[in-house]
């Protein structure tokens, strides 16, 4: 069973592939997003959206990768963004908590 979210003004296509999903989210304003669902644990393995900007467009593909479990949630610990064919970025997440405390003074802008 595939649970499917849409924002409203948005198509949503489901493609069933036999290793995972292939969802195609079409914005109100046009713009299309590819997600890759791993068809086992339902996480997402890759984002791709085609970037128009003033010269050819340009796909943009964010890789999640090393998932591990935190707190029963499946994480991913390693995202990768890609332009074109090179790496324009790599985070590595040494660490994951959910639901601490947080003192709200961290949000404060400096000088006040």
């Amino acid at each position: 069973m595939a649970v499917l979210y849409c924002e409203a003004g948005s198509t949503c296509l489901l493609f069933d592939e036999r290793r995972g999903w292939r969802v195609k989210l079409t914005r109100r304003d046009g713009r299309v997003s590819w997600h890759d669902l791993d068809a086992a644990s339902g996480v997402e393995l890759r984002m791709s959206v085609e970037i128009r900007g003033g010269g050819d467009p340009v796909v943009v593909e964010t890789i999640f990768d090393d998932y591990r479990p935190v707190d029963g949630i499946l994480v991913p610990h390693r995202v990768v963004t890609r332009t074109g064919d090179r790496a324009t970025s790599e985070i590595v997440i040494e660490q994951v908590a959910f639901n601490v405390p947080i003192d709200l003074a961290v949000f404060r802008m400096p000088g006040r």
